[in-house]
């Protein structure tokens, strides 16, 4: 579910984050509420969302964003 650029999942344990970008930035958080697991991830390059994934992708967490388009012209709403 998407609302106020806020993502929830009510998966098997509840999480919520978001995600913003622009040309030459890239941060996203997700906050499991069961676990209490959670990341922040910022980047001051274009490659923000492949190091996401990575690092996210290593610990086994949800990459929500995962599914997003890229942003055009550095900017998402």
């Amino acid at each position: 579910m998407y609302g106020l650029s806020t993502i929830v999942d009510a998966g098997p344990d509840l999480d919520f984050g978001i995600v913003g970008e622009f040309s030459g930035y890239w941060a996203g958080t997700m906050c499991r509420i069961a676990s209490g697991d959670g990341y922040v991830i910022l980047s001051n390059g274009d490659n923000g969302r492949r190091i996401a994934e990575h690092v996210i992708g290593a610990g086994g967490a949800a990459m929500p964003f995962r599914d997003q388009p890229e942003a055009a012209d550095g900017e998402r709403d």
